[in-house]
C-alpha cells in the first residue's frame, strides 16, 4: 500500500505523513497489503487528516477564514487508484 499512499499525497500535493488511512476504521501502514486487509473490489479507503489541538477559550465557535478550508475525510475509491498505481 506504500504505493498508493505516495500516489495520494502526490496527486494532493502534500507531504506522505500529511494523511492517516482506515479501512473498516482501523488505521493501516504502507506495509500492508489488499490481502491481509480483506479488501475486495469496490472496498473503499478512507484517507483523513490527523486532529491537532483541542477546543479553543471560546468554545471553537472561531469563524475560520473561507480559504482555510480542507475536508477532513477524503474518500477514495481503490479500483481506479489501485490501477493507476500499481497497473
Amino acid at each position: 500500500m506504500g504505493a498508493l499512499f505516495a500516489a495520494h499525497a502526490h496527486q494532493k500535493g502534500v507531504a506522505l505523513d500529511t494523511y492517516r488511512f482506515l479501512c473498516d476504521g482501523q488505521r493501516f501502514g504502507p506495509e500492508m497489503t489488499p490481502t491481509s486487509l480483506g479488501m475486495e473490489e469496490g472496498s473503499v479507503i478512507d484517507a483523513v487528516l490527523p486532529q491537532e489541538g483541542g477546543v479553543t477559550g471560546s468554545g471553537g465557535r472561531v469563524r475560520m477564514p473561507h480559504n482555510n478550508r480542507v475536508s477532513s475525510s477524503a474518500s477514495m475509491q481503490t479500483n481506479s487508484m489501485w490501477k493507476n498505481t500499481i497497473g
